[in-house]
């Protein structure tokens, strides 16, 4: 244990005597390590806001999603939100000459 001791600060004075020698080197690594260390935190942060979290509803399992089925309640599939407005204007559609 010792050893492992004055091993490391032997190594942490070593480090220490190469960064005063090359201080170019040493703002090349901080400014590298602090651009990794942002860009990974924005990203899982982007993940976790979009993929992770669960919704900001009380109950999200409730979430009503229209669907179509044949009138005997077999077939059918349902339908995705963005796709409400297309049905809709399928429903009703304007009254254009082809």
């Amino acid at each position: 244990m010792l050893r492992s001791m004055s091993m490391l600060a032997q190594d942490l004075g070593y480090a220490v005597r190469m960064f005063r020698r090359s201080p170019s080197f040493v703002l090349v690594a901080l400014l590298s390590l602090m651009l990794g260390i942002g860009a990974t935190s924005a990203i899982f942060s982007v993940v976790y806001g979009v993929l992770i979290a669960p919704y900001p509803y009380a109950k999200p399992g409730e979430i009503w999603a229209p669907g179509v089925r044949a009138l005997d309640g077999r077939g059918g599939r349902a339908y995705q939100l963005d796709e409400v407005p297309r049905l809709a204007q399928m429903r009703h559609p304007s009254k254009q000459c082809s």
